[in-house]
């Protein structure tokens, strides 16, 4: 799917440098939920934005969307974990398994949102992450630096 990357400025960095411990694990996490929450509501936006709207498909023009709405339902927030390089990360991803079955093959919610986001042989892309990731980015680094100087503050 689509990976965002946020850096903070050099001076909030050093703040953060600062910390040890419990309370700098305890600050990044809040920083990046509070982020997080930020991106999964753009996420979900655009994501209903994009459902329903092929103008190719006979089925959307004679009856409108097929959407039953588990799609923008399973997306959600992961908890903020260290990575194998020891930086904290946190995700905006596709809960599993579906619960309707779409079809004969079993679809899972990550492959219908790439066909969305990316389009297929007689489907054309509808992206929404990449809309997400722009729209989002500076209010999610905004927030994060907001909660990060609070934080720091409070000490």
């Amino acid at each position: 799917m689509a990976k965002m990357k946020f850096e903070l400025s050099d001076e909030l960095m050093q703040k953060l440098q600062r910390l040890q411990g419990e309370e700098l694990d305890r600050i990044c996490k809040k920083a990046l939920t509070a982020a997080g929450e930020i991106v999964l509501k753009e996420t979900k936006s655009q994501l209903k934005s994009v459902i329903g709207t092929n103008p190719q498909t006979k089925y959307d023009k004679k009856h409108g969307s097929r959407s039953t709405g588990e799609l923008v339902e399973s997306l959600g927030l992961s908890p903020p974990e260290l990575n194998n390089n020891g930086v904290f990360d946190i995700k905006v991803g596709f809960g599993e398994p579906r619960k309707h079955k779409t079809g004969q093959k079993e679809q899972t919610n990550a492959m219908i949102a790439n066909v969305l986001e990316n389009g297929r042989h007689g489907s054309p892309p509808r992206p929404f992450l990449k809309k997400a990731k722009a729209k989002s980015q500076k209010a999610a680094l905004a927030e994060m630096e907001r909660v990060i100087t609070m934080e720091i503050e409070k000490l």
